[in-house]
Parts: structure tokens; sequence; C-alpha cells
């Protein structure tokens, strides 16, 4: 009975998760990405660099399934992040974890701040994460069977991870050393590797190349050309790493450390330690490769540019549940007491709830908030008709959600605050500075975001429209200059 019940661990802290996302799952549009990977899945477009061809296309079936796109992509995030819950069970009990231990710790996973956070939006991490689970679970079976099948299909979800998520090429210094490690340089291994590698980058490029035919991503590129894909997927464009002398990094390693460890509370952190070691005795290459996602994952996103990066770095998430297990496992077989064996088969389970009580009620509050709904409702009942309205990314997203699904309001011309190429449905702004001085003499021009840049230009008239938006007026001076009158 004992290899059944072992089953029946990673199939209970699936069940939990499940609840609970089903629980806390937001049945709002949200903003920021949330509103923009919805809308290109419903239209089966390109998102933003460096693009998920693999959240589109399967984001675009999950809408076929209900009447409003957002709920299904969020589905879709509910669905994969429990679905990884069940690899990393399934992963810890064939590490030989005790089976109450891979439960707890799979819950403690699932509960984790970010890992929650996204399996409750619009976002690519969860799917990324089902993925790149697997390619994890079939790696532990390649080092520890050596059948062929399975590295082969570490090989097969490594490329499928690439069309999910293109950061993971980042990861081709892991696999290539387990590759390697494991394989003993076998020329058929090598060539299976690089093989796989090639037609998921070809494929993903394609898949970019061609859904940017329905739906353009909004940025600076388009992926339309072999340069534009490169540039595109690498999302060099935006210059994401940006290291701004020692302090900034010391300041960003400590900030990203507390942050990590305050999301998955803090107990899994000292055992992790210890897990590592267990792991390197159990099978030193399949514990250098966990070590390599970890250092990767962590490391790049620490010296990443924009302030999101927390919610970006899942795998580490999923190595360090690793060694949580590994290490609890350690001490459950060192102690060899019942009563003392019995307390580490709980901790995991006790660090679960409390991960449950700190963010239950404030997810459940969340789930339900219409903050998005209500503020895309009010713009577009109260600013005038053909009018130009200027916001930030958070807003502009869920505005142009509305606009495009619902086709509410088509006559707004909505633009963000960029010096850079973008393109809109009206066309593409070099400038939105030079935009708005083309159309503003005969345009109500309102903004929600105030820059450097439009208070040099322009000034803002008294009161504003639903305590958001403010009706830009030139400055004293500029109305002769742009639109022939009186300067007054």
């Amino acid at each position: 009975m004992e290899k059944p019940f072992r089953m029946v661990a990673p199939a209970g802290a699936f069940l939990v998760a499940f609840m609970l996302y089903l629980l806390t799952y937001s049945r709002s549009i949200g903003w920021y990405d949330s509103a923009e990977l919805a809308l290109v899945a419903w239209q089966m477009g390109a998102s933003h660099a460096p693009g998920s061809p693999a959240h589109s296309v399967i984001g675009h079936w999950a809408t076929w399934l209900v009447s409003e796109p957002f709920v299904g992509t969020t589905l879709l995030s509910v669905f994969t992040a429990a679905a990884t819950v069940l690899i990393l069970g399934l992963l810890l009990v064939r590490l030989g974890v005790e089976s109450l231990i891979a439960a707890g710790v799979s819950t403690v996973y699932a509960l984790s701040v970010q890992v929650w956070t996204n399996a409750t939006i619009t976002e690519v991490y969860s799917l990324n994460m089902a993925v790149l689970g697997l390619t994890v679970l079939f790696a532990w079976l390649w080092c520890s069977t050596f059948r062929q099948r399975y590295l082969l299909l570490m090989l097969l979800c490594y490329g499928l991870s690439l069309t999910a998520y293109f950061a993971n090429i980042l990861l081709l210094p892991a696999f290539a050393y387990i590759v390697l490690s494991s394989s003993g340089r076998s020329r058929i291994a090598l060539g299976a590797f690089a093989t796989c590698v090639g037609v998921a980058v070809c494929i993903a490029a394609i898949g970019n190349l061609l859904l940017a035919q329905n739906a353009a991503p909004f940025g600076e590129i388009v992926p339309d050309s072999l340069r534009n894909v490169a540039l595109y997927m690498t999302g060099a464009q935006h210059e994401p790493l940006r290291v701004r002398g020692w302090e900034f990094l010391s300041g960003r390693v400590i900030d990203h450390m507390l942050a990590f460890s305050r999301s998955i509370g803090f107990i899994a952190i000292p055992f992790g330690l210890l897990g590592i070691y267990f792991i390197d005795r159990l099978h030193r290459a399949f514990g250098v490769f966990l070590a390599l996602i970890f250092v990767i994952y962590f490391g790049y996103y620490t010296v990443f540019g924009p302030g999101d990066y927390v919610m970006m770095v899942l795998p580490a998430y999923f190595v360090v549940a690793i060694w949580f297990a590994a290490g609890l496992q350690g001490i459950y077989v060192a102690v060899g007491r019942a009563p003392a064996m019995l307390a580490v088969k709980l901790l995991p389970l006790f660090a679960a709830i409390w991960l449950f009580s700190l963010q239950f009620e404030e997810r459940r509050r969340l789930a339900v908030d219409a903050g998005a709904e209500r503020f895309a409702a009010e713009t577009f009942s109260l600013l005038p008709q053909n009018a130009v309205a200027i916001t930030g990314w958070r807003e502009f997203t869920t505005l142009r959600y509305f606009q495009i699904v619902h086709r509410q309001r088509p006559d707004l011309k909505i633009l963000v605050p960029a010096n850079t190429e973008r393109h809109y449905e009206f066309g593409a702004v070099s400038d939105y500075r030079v935009y708005v001085d083309s159309v503003i003499c005969d345009t109500a021009v309102f903004t929600s975001k105030s820059t450097d840049e439009l208070a040099d230009h322009y000034a803002l008239a008294e009161g504003r429209v639903a305590d958001v938006w403010a009706k830009l007026e030139l400055a004293q001076g500029r109305a002769g200059e742009l639109c022939g009158q009186e300067a007054g």
C-alpha cells in the first residue's frame, strides 16, 4: 500500500492548490500585462517582447470556453499553476522524499506569495512553470534511470518552454551540463540537445512572426523580419540589465533575498541550504543542474531593470522547494525517533497553514475587486468624443482591452507617454509629444500621468475628470506657435 499512498500525496497537494486558486482567482481584467496578455490571446496575436506564442495559442483556446476572454486566460493560470504543484509532488516522491513531507512542501510552494499571485491572474509564468517543472522531473528520471525516453522528453519539454517564456534560453548552460555529465558526452545526446534547442528557437520565432500578422505587439519592435524577430525575442532594445554600480547591485541583492525569503515563508531557506548538501550526496550532476537553474534565474532577475522582477523567478522557487524537501528528508532519516520524525513530517504543513493565514483574506478581497472595470467605465463615459488620452501602461492595457474586445469608445485615441515609436490601431506614433502637438489645436487631450515633458510643454486645466484625467492646455506662448493664435 505504501507506493500507491505515495502517489496520493502529490494529488492531495494539487487538489488543495487548485481549490484555493479557484477561490481566489481574479474576477477582474486587472491592470498591466494581465489585460494585454488576455487581449492578445483573444486576438491570437503577439504580446510584448520577448513574446510567448504558447500562451497566445493555448490562451486563445481557453477563451473559447468562456464568454469573457480574460476569464479563460486567468483559468489557464489557475490550472497550470496547480499542475506545477502536482509535478513538484511527483518529483519529490521520485527523489525518495517521505509522503507527508512531499505533500507539505508542495503546498508551501503553492502558497508562496509570488506563486499564488501568478496563479490567480493572467500571466505567462504559471504556464511556463508547468512545462519547466516537467522538464526538471524528466531530467531526474533521466539521471536516475538513464532511459533514453526520459532524455528525449526532457529535451522536448525544454524546447516547449522556450515558446512559453523565451527567457528560459538563459538556462542553456544548465541543460548543456546535465546532458554532458549524464550521457558520457554521447554524440547522440549532444546532437539531440542541439537539434531540440535549434528547432524550438525556430518555432518560437516563426510563431511570433505569424502571430504578429494577426495583432502586432505593442512596442518599438514588430517581429516582421529576421532582424526584428531577433531584437524582439532577446528584448535587447529594452536594455533589461541595468547595473548602476556597486551600490545598486548590493542593494538589489539584499532586497531580492528578503523578498524571496518572505514569499516562501522564510522557513524554507535554512532547510533548503541543508537540502543542497543532501541532493549533492544523492546525485551530484542533478544537484549542480538545480543549482545552475537557481543561480541563473535569481541572478539574472536580481539585476533586471523593471521593478516587477520578483514576479519572474518562479523557477528559483521551484528549486528551493526541492531543496527544502531534501533538507527535511535528510533530517527525518537522521533523527530516527518517532516523535522527532513526526515533527519533521508536520513542519511543512504548519508552514503552509501559516502562509495561508497570512494571505487568504486579502486574496479573497482582491479577487472581487473590480477597480479596473470601474476605471474603464468612468473614462469611457466622461471623456469627450474623439479625445486623445495619455496614460501609463497600467491603465493603457485595460482601456485597450475594452476598446478592442467590447468595442467601447473606438473614437478615443489612447497612447502611452513614450519617446520612442509605438504602434497603435490608429497608426504608429514616433514620439507622443510630437503627436500631441499635431492634434491639440483641434482635439481635446487628457492625461492621467504626469511627466516632465508634459509639465515643460503644456499646462493642466483646473479640475480633473473622474479625479484622474486632467485636460492639457498649451503653455503660454505655444498657442500662437502651433495654432496660429494670439498667445494668451
